[in-house]
């Protein structure tokens, strides 16, 4: 007889053994006292990378550097040359611009008008060299001079009457009831209203330029301070005086550098008011200054020389905006991710360098 077949174990069995799938196997281990392999998610300093798409050769983040080395992006030297070439972009534009209103008033003055008309008169072809006079001859300069001193006169009054008034009337709820309707109809006078006033309380001169100018710049600039303390988050004020600050103490540390943002756009505003109320007071009772300049080359009929102080008033003006737009334009510095801003330690900006 053939001897009989052994039994198999049954799972039982195998259990009590303690034997697992593949355990018996040759060259087989029990893998449930093996560590577990982490992921490289787990490991200390690490993300988890799994939900982040791959769109590097180099490094599984986007913007990772070859050497692990913060972000990648563009080169800092490539940004550098892309904000250089819009810049470039927008001048080239700009002057574009301007050469195609040059080419129009040529085409109007030396094209479309007749020749020995009043409108030919008024050609750049001759303006341009009557401009180029003006200066050489000095009287341009000194007519601009003259004007530019009545502008900051005049907006030195406006400012300091406008901060201290614009600050009063949000301080004080009274004060801003009282002064409300009275200042709302003030505002609505136009400021060359005042020009006969002013000539026969102030007489013929500087005075009466210099008055017309701060009453049309000093409403901007009242709005503008009222705006910003309007602005100020009022927790301030209430743990400056609860710290026992005074109130001119909270005004010097909290209020004026609070107000600075909407006070410089006021500033600004008050500004281009100005310029466009100077020149017509200026006609007015001088001697000097563009807007005399203007008058006086219409009397002379010299109207290429009108359009040469005209072209003055307009660069000037560009020049003033531009500069008080540079001033009044807030700082780009943003900080990083890491909180650290951009101009911080010095050896932060030689790892920079050396990274360029």
């Amino acid at each position: 007889m053939s001897e009989a077949t052994p039994a198999l174990p049954t799972p039982a069995e195998l259990n009590a053994v303690g034997g697992h799938d593949r355990s018996d196997a040759p060259g087989g281990r029990d893998r449930s006292d093996l560590p577990r392999v982490r992921d490289r998610s787990d490991a200390p300093g690490d993300r988890d990378r799994g939900d982040l798409p791959r769109d590097r050769d180099r490094g599984d983040l986007p913007g990772s550097t070859p050497d692990g080395g913060g972000r990648r992006g563009r080169p800092i030297g490539s940004a550098t040359r892309s904000d250089a070439t819009r810049r470039l972009g927008r001048s080239a534009r700009g002057a574009a611009g301007l050469l195609l209103a040059l080419a129009a008033w040529w085409l109007v003055t030396d094209v479309v008008a007749t020749d020995g008309s009043l409108l030919a008169r008024f050609s750049p072809i001759d303006a341009l060299p009557a401009l180029v006079a003006l200066f050489t001859q000095g009287a341009g300069i000194t007519h601009l001079l003259v004007t530019v001193e009545r502008l900051l006169g005049g907006l030195a009054i406006a400012v300091a009457f406008g901060v201290p008034i614009g600050v009063a009337i949000v301080r004080s709820t009274r004060l801003a009831e009282l002064t409300g309707p009275l200042f709302q109809f003030l505002r609505m006078v136009s400021p060359l209203a005042w020009t006969p006033i002013a000539i026969v309380l102030l007489g013929v001169g500087d005075a009466p330029v210099i008055f017309l100018v701060a009453v049309a710049a000093v409403w901007p600039v009242l709005l503008g301070a009222a705006a910003g303390v309007h602005a100020l988050e009022p927790g301030w004020l209430q743990v400056a005086a609860s710290l026992g600050a005074t109130r001119r103490e909270q005004l010097t540390t909290i209020v004026l550098p609070g107000i600075r943002a909407h006070l410089a756009t006021g500033l600004r505003v008050a500004l281009g008011t100005a310029w466009i109320v100077i020149v017509p007071a200026e006609m007015l009772g001088v001697d000097s200054g563009l807007g005399y300049a203007v008058l006086d080359a219409r009397d002379r009929l010299r109207y290429d020389e009108l359009m040469g102080v005209v072209l003055i008033i307009g660069l000037l003006g560009f020049v003033l905006d531009a500069a008080a737009q540079r001033l009044t334009r807030p700082s780009r510095r943003r900080p990083r991710r890491d909180g650290s801003r951009r101009n911080g330690p010095r050896r932060d900006r030689r790892r920079t360098k050396a990274h360029r």
